[in-house]
């Protein structure tokens, strides 16, 4: 497993390239969908990247709680 700080500079990075904004655009807390236009349709490019990259499964039912970045590193911290 890859570690934190790292996570969050992968997820930063998908998240950054998917919404074709900066990856410093948004905090960790901040709702992705107002910060940075993160749809359902980037939700799920997102969410395939971060499964493939660190081996995980973010179930279906959690992915509408994935809002934030800090949500989504808690995802692939479960993973470990």
């Amino acid at each position: 497993m890859r570690p934190a700080s790292e996570a969050e500079a992968y997820v930063r990075a998908v998240i950054g390239r998917v919404t074709a904004r900066a990856p410093d655009a948004f905090g960790p807390d901040e709702d992705l969908a107002r910060a940075v236009g993160l749809d359902s349709l980037s939700l799920l490019q997102v969410v395939a990247e971060v499964e493939e990259a660190y081996d995980v499964r973010i179930p279906d039912g959690e992915m509408d709680r994935l809002r934030t970045l800090r949500d989504f590193l808690a995802q692939v911290q479960r993973g470990d």
